[in-house]
């Protein structure tokens, strides 16, 4: 009874779905050459890969570390 109301609520406001990701880290190109290499994208016109209309933007930031911070982490 309650999954098939969800359902119902689905259909009526439908679902939503994201077109891509902002992916932050201190070596874009090392992380965009394996996602590019692991999934085979296609590339937009703007250079981004797409996984089937889903878009991955890699994106250098100063503030993410290479190593983590936490010893647990490692």
């Amino acid at each position: 009874m309650i999954v098939r109301r969800k359902r119902q609520e689905e259909k009526r406001i439908g679902r939503l779905r994201l077109g891509g990701i902002l992916l932050g880290t201190a070596d874009a190109e090392r992380l965009r050459a394996w996602y590019v290499a692991a999934f085979a994208p296609v590339e937009t016109p703007s250079g981004s890969p797409d996984f089937g209309g889903f878009e991955m933007l890699v994106d250098g930031r100063g503030e993410a570390s290479l190593a983590a911070r936490q010893g647990d982490r490692q």
